[in-house]
């Protein structure tokens, strides 16, 4: 078959040994032209295509309102890509997930005195990187103490039960019993509560920075001096009541992780359990808050459309982040919504801060401050969380 269908190497090949013009040549100016240009419509002829694949393969699920331009597509990720480095050079630090920033609802409201506020800019900027040394170490504490409470919320909940630590060393503790459980979880909370006013003080200088940039962007001699200005300005007024709203969902989800955390942890225990009737109770009561929580926060997420570029227009939070909640006899789904839902408002959130800060290192540049450098990547240091 191959002596008379050469593959296209061996034509390539072939051709090259000929060495001869070819029946079409190009002028020598038009060398290097793509070979797009060969077609009349290659962009319309590239849409059609796109289209039948498309139909021929995912049927009635396709309607060509789903496609996007390709160029659309870049530039969306470029600038994705620009929010999330001025996200990393706007605060110098990564901020725990479920301590989103307060942002002031002044953000919003036009700046009567742009001098006052440009300056309060600057001094919360600085005030802010005063403190940044500090909170590096605080945070790495706190993401530590953090893990240690879920560490011992696991535990809890298996001590709860009625059964064994069947390693209490995976779980910080010697002994292994109820009242040490019950101790430690009382001190590391503790330990949390403290760790967290002390990051207030960053965290109180950051917003107070990004919000007072962010109401600059109302002021039109601001707007006029960035590029994008009017762009931004739109998109602000957007975004920010969103943000918002994310920001004061995110920080009532800790205690739901608590309580998500236990119940995986029955779940795990339920293979050499069977015969614990007790085991089986306190997972389903468990099961069922968990359940609660979920259509209290679906009902939160009701009205509020998806802010960020999406094949459905009408796409909300609530169907982006918790499209259904599964029945009480489907445990598994339940657990599973969940853990997408935790990920998913997170990565809202950091969507969000993202492009907050990249509108706010607009408009410090405009007001004569130059965006501060990438952070350097820090090496995780062995120290043990404060409990």
């Amino acid at each position: 078959l191959f002596d008379t269908h050469p593959s296209d190497r061996d034509r390539v090949a072939s051709a090259r040994l000929e060495d001869t013009a070819g029946v079409f040549a190009l002028p020598k100016s038009d060398e290097d032209l793509p070979a797009a240009a060969l077609f009349a419509d290659f962009d319309g002829l590239s849409k059609a295509v796109s289209l039948q694949f498309y139909r021929e393969n995912l049927g009635d699920e396709f309607t060509p309102k789903l496609m996007h331009p390709v160029e659309d597509l870049i530039r969306r990720q470029q600038a994705e890509d620009e929010a999330r480095e001025a996200l990393a050079r706007y605060f110098q630090v990564e901020i725990p997930e479920l301590r989103p920033l307060p942002i002031s609802e002044s953000a919003a409201e036009y700046p009567d005195d742009a001098k006052a506020i440009a300056e309060q800019v600057r001094s919360a900027r600085k005030q802010m990187l005063d403190e940044l040394p500090e909170y590096r170490k605080l945070t790495k504490r706190y993401s530590k103490a953090e893990n240690t409470l879920y560490d011992l919320t696991a535990a809890l909940a298996i001590l709860q039960a009625g059964l064994r630590l069947p390693n209490p060393a995976d779980y910080g503790l010697e002994r292994g019993t109820l009242k040490e459980a019950t101790a430690r979880i009382r001190r590391t909370r503790n330990a949390l509560a403290t760790l967290a006013a002390r990051l207030l003080a960053f965290e109180t200088l950051a917003a107070e920075r990004l919000s007072a940039a962010l109401r600059l962007l109302q002021h039109p001699k601001v707007v006029e001096r960035i590029e994008t200005g009017e762009r931004l300005q739109e998109e602000l007024e957007l975004l920010l009541p969103d943000a918002q709203f994310v920001a004061d969902t995110i920080s009532e989800l800790p205690t739901f992780r608590l309580l998500y955390i236990s119940v995986v942890t029955l779940f795990g225990c339920v293979e050499n359990n069977r015969d614990n009737r007790d085991l089986f109770e306190a997972v389903k009561s468990k099961i069922e808050a968990i359940r609660r929580r979920l259509i209290s926060l679906r009902g939160q997420l009701k009205d509020r459309l998806y802010p960020f570029d999406h094949a459905r227009a009408d796409m909300t939070l609530r169907e982006y982040a918790l499209p259904r909640i599964p029945d009480e006899e489907e445990p598994f789904e339940i657990l599973d919504v969940t853990g997408e839902m935790f990920s998913k408002l997170v990565q809202v959130q950091v969507r969000f801060f993202a492009r907050l800060a990249y509108a706010a290192e607009q408009v410090e540049k405009a007001i004569g401050l130059e965006p501060l450098p990438l952070p350097e990547t820090e090496e995780e240091d062995e120290d043990g969380p404060e409990s």
